[in-house]
């Protein structure tokens, strides 16, 4: 049984973790607005507080998008790092919800998600 609350989307983007002590760099497999999976070789300890930093190529029309996290699994594959309710800002969510849309996720489901997402964050 799948205990996500978010769709996950396929996504890929050079990725930077960072925790005070150690920088990972990967590639982003999926994203949703509460959490990524980058795929990456070095490894950061599962609990670990990071900083995720979305880097799209320079054919891409977005930005980077800046959001701490915590790592929730670290595997020989990669990380998956659960976003900070508290930590996102407006404008990041807005960019997160655009990326879903665009990915072919139905608008009213990612206005809901969206919705929840703020309710969680405003608890």
């Amino acid at each position: 049984m799948d205990k996500r609350r978010f769709t996950r989307v396929p996504y890929r983007a050079r990725t930077r973790l960072a925790t005070e002590d150690l920088t990972v760099t990967g590639v982003a497999r999926d994203l949703s607005i509460s959490g990524i999976f980058v795929e990456a070789t070095g490894r950061i300890e599962s609990g670990s507080s990071v900083e995720v930093i979305l880097l799209p190529s320079e054919s891409q029309d977005e930005v980077s998008i800046a959001v701490t996290g915590r790592v929730v699994r670290s595997t020989a594959g990669g990380l998956a790092v659960q976003f900070d309710l508290d930590g996102v800002d407006i404008e990041t969510l807005t960019t997160l919800r655009y990326i879903i849309a665009t990915e072919g996720v139905e608008p009213e489901v990612v206005i809901r998600e969206y919705g929840d997402h703020l309710d969680r964050a405003a608890d």
